[in-house]
């Protein structure tokens, strides 16, 4: 063997070191992708999950607010109701004197 066959081999040995480097490094890559894809299906599905219940408690808080509204009307119409029962009375009272 020659020395041009000897550096030629050698050029050509470092050339297949370099593309097992290459295959090596998309290996990992490979696995960094794989990595994020299932962190990112991870993600979504808690967002959906969330999403879910922001709308359960959103309407949950419609139904409290509904309930406290009419729950306000009727104490303000019994407030309004037991003033006019007392000034009637004392109207009353100060009319029959």
């Amino acid at each position: 063997m020659d020395s041009r066959e000897k550096t030629r081999l050698d050029r050509i040995e470092e050339k297949i070191d370099k593309m097992a480097e290459a295959v090596v490094s998309l290996a990992r890559a490979e696995e960094k992708i794989l990595s994020l894809n299932t962190t990112t299906h991870t993600i979504l599905k808690r967002l959906v999950e969330y999403e879910t219940r922001m709308r359960e408690v959103e309407q949950k808080a419609a139904e409290s607010e509904s309930k406290l509204k009419s729950i306000t009307a009727f104490i303000w119409t019994i407030v309004t109701a037991v003033t006019a029962a007392i000034v009637s009375g004392i109207a009353w009272f100060n009319g029959s004197n």
